[in-house]
């Protein structure tokens, strides 16, 4: 399963957040703003495993 893919599962997986972080969310933006926040997440982890397999080789 490549990184993509598990990205898009955790974007699907908003209606399945607590009541309190759906909530939170809803105040700045709703699922736009979690799909946001979970790319940014998922862009950092590709950066960084991309800069960790530079310095090994």
């Amino acid at each position: 399963m490549t990184l993509f893919t598990k990205e898009k599962e955790l974007v699907d997986r908003y209606k399945l957040l607590p009541a309190r972080i759906r909530n939170g969310f809803a105040l700045v933006g709703g699922k736009q703003t979690w799909s946001w926040l979970v790319s940014l997440m998922y862009r950092y982890v590709r950066e960084r495993t991309w800069k960790i397999q530079d310095n090994t080789e």
